[in-house]
């Protein structure tokens, strides 16, 4: 049972959750006497989930890039070392400037590639995003990012370009309605 993406609640909530809780918990814990006090479970889910997110946390640890000499990098106003460094900061911090590779023991020999692709992949996201924006603020419109940024921008043009018909329409219409009237 994986407690890294469980809730207490949830274990409470269920029936075949609890018992496999309750079986976990005997398995990590001899001591365990089958208390259903909530505090006691409470400590033991805790436990762990502790000890389950320790075991996560060192498979996670097999970034491609690391660095050098226990070095500590800062960029962007943070501080980071080899434990909470990411893939996508090393590849933010080489794209300002090629050279800083050398701040790294370890990294991919596609590098360059590698974070040049990413970054294009982290513009066109932040330009989709934008655009989604757009369309929420402008016309209150959720769109599907899954289109490529050159179809979210043909929509936003399409919904401008109906948003501005709209009010000429509409005029056109209470015009026609008065001269209706008037013909009475």
């Amino acid at each position: 049972m994986d407690l890294t993406t469980t809730t207490y609640n949830e274990i409470k909530r269920n029936a075949e959750l609890t018992k496999a809780f309750l079986k976990l918990i005997k398995t990590h814990f001899s001591e365990f006497n089958g208390t259903s006090c909530e505090k006691v479970l409470l400590t033991y889910f805790n436990k762990i989930k502790a000890r389950q997110m320790a075991k996560s946390d060192e498979k996670k640890q097999t970034n491609e890039f690391v660095l050098a000499d226990n070095r500590v990098l800062t960029f962007k106003g943070m501080s980071y070392t080899n434990k909470n460094l990411t893939d996508d900061i090393a590849m933010q911090f080489i794209n300002q400037n090629f050279k800083r590779i050398s701040a790294f023991s370890k990294h991919p020999k596609n590098y360059k590639k590698r974070v040049a692709e990413h970054i294009s992949d982290l513009l066109e996201s932040e330009e989709k995003n934008d655009l989604e924006v757009i369309a929420l603020e402008e016309f209150g419109v959720d769109l599907d990012k899954r289109h490529s940024v050159a179809e979210l921008k043909s929509q936003i043009a399409e919904l401008r370009a109906k948003k501005k018909d709209a009010p000429e329409q509409k005029g056109n219409s209470e015009n026609a309605d008065a001269s209706d009237e008037e013909t009475k």
